[in-house]
């Protein structure tokens, strides 16, 4: 199985991403510099949809959830191109600095206390409305990734609540 890993194929826009700080242009070519952004984030948030995550050790998020978060989204017709996945624990963010840098229209919150975001005692799944944007609260992904009774009632959960965000 692990012959498999050195055959995994990646997106270009995965991989632009990933090594956007590090590709370098030809002399030939002019490459205008993006604005600086003070939050980091995968994808290109197209949709303005934003997805926090938590993880100590990745710079976003680990393969096997960065995977499982990659077919919910596709479940909801949406890819890497449509949203903005912040790990909340390599950014310094509130609320407020991560509407202003993503402008996101949704969030989605998995695995860090809802108050952290000014959602005190919201449920977890329950759709929330905030100054014209939607936002959920969820479990870590990891809690969800697996084949265990408990992981499939919270994926029902999410899904319940996704298909009413994204009319799917």
């Amino acid at each position: 199985m692990l012959g498999d890993l050195h055959n995994v194929q990646l997106p270009d826009y995965v991989l632009a991403e990933l090594y956007r700080n590090t590709l370098v242009a030809s002399p030939d070519e002019v490459v205008a510099a993006p604005a600086e952004k003070k939050l980091q984030w995968l994808g290109e948030n197209r949709k303005h949809i934003c997805i926090v995550v938590d993880s100590k050790k990745d710079v976003y998020l680990p393969d096997g959830e960065l995977s499982f978060l990659t077919s919910i989204m596709g479940a909801c017709r949406l890819n890497l191109g449509d949203v903005a996945i912040v790990n909340y624990h390599k950014n310094n963010l509130d609320l407020k600095s991560l509407k202003e840098e993503t402008a996101f229209t949704s969030l989605l919150v998995f695995g860090i206390e809802p108050a952290v975001f000014g959602y005190a005692g919201a449920e977890q799944f329950s759709i929330l409305e905030k100054d014209s944007t939607t936002a959920i609260m969820a479990p870590p992904l990891g809690m969800m990734n697996s084949n265990t009774a408990e992981a499939k009632q919270l994926k029902t959960k999410l899904w319940q609540s996704l298909k009413q965000i994204f009319g799917v």
